[in-house]
């Protein structure tokens, strides 16, 4: 017999309904994680909020941006409220580079969030890599913040300009990462791709199709032409093989270039189905709602899947009309600092990770039946 919690989580209903209920629900989630009084701030998770969570808040405005422009509400908010968000996201951009050289000229800086980095990383193995941690960090969130703002039509105050500005320096900076494992590898590299495709970076204007050529070269060159993947070394585990192709096919889509052997990339995603995370979910219906954008390899197989992934996000729908990162918790960390307790409850991460890849695995399905969500470059 079913206890209230499976009761309560909608187990009992039938997909399609559970799917509408769902949908409908999600603006008041993100509703219930607003900060009073202050229309564009907004909380990690529901309850548990760590005081460095509560501090922290770019992250999560351009989230929360995110999953606006994924349920068409954002277009439903007033004009002063769009303000608000766009305003908000601008006012973390820095004109000046951090004399600590943690940062460039145009980077978006969350000061809570970075003071919890440099007390984290202090005990580095050398002050250089603590830099390059707090660095990686700072520009993950400028990329983040930057590509929030091209969804909704706005652009950044300045420049973001902390990237290589030759090509010799762009291939150092793609060949510099450990490949072996290519989750965290694509990352920054995808990081980098989108940020010079959106005319960020130092380098002047009239050299950036030779900076953009490169990073194209770089990764047909990564392509592993057996699995589909990017990678260098062994072949990673399956969740590795699948999001690092994931982060790589961000950057693809930021530089207008196809999936490069889709195929054999939908071979290599349908042979397990992913771990129980919000990364390794949307990670898996990412790739294969690109490759599907190119061939219609295994359509049968793929709505199979697509099928599959979908019972899997189901189990990480909770009672307050959200998504949890992880399934009954919270997620619990940002950039490794701690920001929840991790309690049963829905998280704004999750939440948007999981609303995404219910978008795409709903395509993917092809039910006409279903709500209308939108979609979300990352």
């Amino acid at each position: 017999m079913m206890d209230a919690m499976t009761a309560m989580r909608g187990e009992r209903l039938p997909m399609r309904t559970w799917v509408q209920t769902t949908v409908a629900d999600l603006p008041g989630f993100i509703d219930r994680l607003r900060v009073s009084d202050t229309p564009a701030r907004y909380l990690p998770a529901t309850a548990g909020v760590l005081p460095t969570g509560a501090a922290i808040g770019l992250g999560y405005t351009a989230l929360a941006v995110k999953l606006h422009v994924l349920l068409g509400t954002w277009e439903r908010m007033t004009e002063g409220e769009r303000e608000a968000h766009v305003g908000s996201i601008r006012s973390y951009q820095t004109e000046a580079p951090s004399p600590e050289s943690y940062w460039g000229s145009g980077a978006f800086v969350d000061a809570p969030l970075v003071d919890s980095l440099v007390r984290s990383t202090s005990l580095s193995p050398s002050p250089v890599q603590q830099v390059s941690t707090i660095r990686n960090a700072v520009r993950a969130e400028s990329k983040q913040a930057i590509a929030s703002l091209i969804q909704v039509g706005a652009s950044p105050r300045f420049r973001y300009t902390d990237l290589p500005d030759s090509v010799e320096g762009v291939r150092f900076f793609l060949e510099s990462f450990d490949w072996q494992t290519p989750w965290s590898a694509g990352g920054q590299a995808s990081a980098l791709a989108m940020l010079l495709a959106s005319g960020h970076g130092a380098a002047p204007h009239e050299a950036e199709a030779q900076l953009l050529g490169t990073v194209r070269r770089f990764f047909r060159a990564l392509l592993d032409p057996t699995t589909g993947a990017y990678f260098s070394g062994p072949r990673p585990d399956h969740g590795h093989l699948v999001n690092g192709a994931m982060k790589v096919l961000t950057a693809l889509d930021w530089l207008g270039e196809p999936v490069h052997a889709p195929e054999r990339l939908i071979d290599t995603c349908l042979a397990a189905l992913p771990s129980h995370e919000g990364c390794h979910l949307v990670d898996a219906a990412y790739v294969l709602h690109q490759c599907r954008q190119r061939t219609d390899h295994r359509a049968t197989d793929v709505r199979d899947y697509a099928r599959a992934l979908l019972e899997m996000i189901r189990l990480h729908h909770n009672p307050d009309g959200g998504f949890s990162y992880w399934i009954g918790k919270s997620q619990t960390s940002y950039y490794g600092v701690p920001i929840t307790s991790g309690m049963p409850v829905s998280d704004i991460h999750g939440t948007v990770l999981l609303t995404w890849a219910l978008a795409m695995v709903l395509l993917l399905i092809g039910d006409d039946h279903a709500p209308l969500l939108g979609m979300i470059r990352p």
